[in-house]
């Protein structure tokens, strides 16, 4: 029995459903993991910014916003304006990307532990992150000229008395959340939702778990439904390569979309060119107010 491909979930429901149970018992293998964590470890953050992103379709830029998904692949230079940005969010953006590269640290080691402990058993357990999308990897990403990067995918293997085959492929994305966000939240983000099924399509990834980690407490979403999920081919058919199709067609017309104005105008690199109405409000413009010590924050 193996789920390591898309093609693998046309197997029997019986066939899969052991190998879900497995993937299902991640969140517990990370906690094991943590518990007997004694060792000293390091991780090292990278955050690389807008002006070295590559133009394409990027993952986690192509829900909200056609008109940004459009100057993207038009290779319009990114440039953000810094009387434009929200500092706050800026900040929160890299709190986000420092836990990233904690729990993508913890989950590598974790595979060796696991795998220390279960080779004798035949078993063993592999994490890689930073698992990229772009055209000379994928023939679909070089179609749609998709460049994005999944934060990581788990590899379970086991011995076959020859070598060591792979039976269990889950991948992995990570989001940063706030308390009432978290504790708010039922299901995936639409756009979160869309951003993994990328992934999917492109890496070949049957399963993903949309890990969402609260930032006061540390609790987290455990790999089961519906944080746990199967690739969508018809949200990827269906939606998804149509939405491309369409972009590349604004593209190569340079008959440009409407914007979309929202929250995610505040960190986009391209509104000096479309210039959002939503940029001029007082929220955006207005200088924080900081007293001895502290910063009390807009709302």
């Amino acid at each position: 029995m193996q789920l390591v491909t898309n093609e693998d979930l046309n197997r029997p429901e019986e066939e899969l459903a052991p190998l879900l149970a497995q993937a299902q018992k991640l969140g517990e293998l990370w906690l094991e993991f943590i518990k007997q964590d004694v060792e000293t470890y390091e991780y090292h953050t990278i955050d690389y910014g807008e002006r070295d992103r590559s133009g394409g379709i990027h993952a986690s830029e192509m829900s909200k916003c056609m008109l940004k998904v459009v100057y993207s692949i038009m290779g319009v230079e990114r440039h953000t304006t810094a009387d434009a940005i929200d500092a706050n969010m800026k900040l929160r953006m890299r709190t986000g990307t420092a836990i990233h590269a904690m729990l993508q640290s913890d989950f590598k080691r974790m595979a060796e532990w696991y795998t220390k402990n279960h080779a004798g058993l035949g078993l063993a357990l592999t994490f890689e992150s930073e698992l990229k999308v772009k055209g000379a990897l994928q023939e679909v990403a070089q179609a749609w000229d998709l460049s994005s990067s999944c934060d990581g995918a788990f590899t379970f293997w086991r011995w076959n008395g020859e070598r060591w085959v792979a039976y269990l492929r889950v991948g992995l994305e990570i989001k940063t959340s706030s308390a009432p966000s978290y504790d708010g939240r039922k299901k995936p983000d639409y756009d979160h939702m869309e951003q993994t099924t990328l992934y999917q399509a492109c890496l070949d990834l049957p399963l993903m778990w949309l890990l969402y980690y609260n930032k006061s407490n540390s609790n987290f979403t455990t790999p089961f439904s519906p944080w746990l999920f199967k690739f969508d081919r018809r949200k990827w058919e269906g939606d998804l390569e149509m939405r491309f199709a369409k972009a590349h067609h604004h593209a190569e017309t340079r008959q440009l979309p409407d914007r979309t104005e929202g929250k995610h105008c505040g960190w986009c690199p391209f509104g000096y060119l479309c210039k959002p109405k939503i940029l001029n409000r007082p929220a955006y413009n207005a200088t924080p107010v900081v007293n001895a010590g502290m910063l009390v924050r807009r709302t």
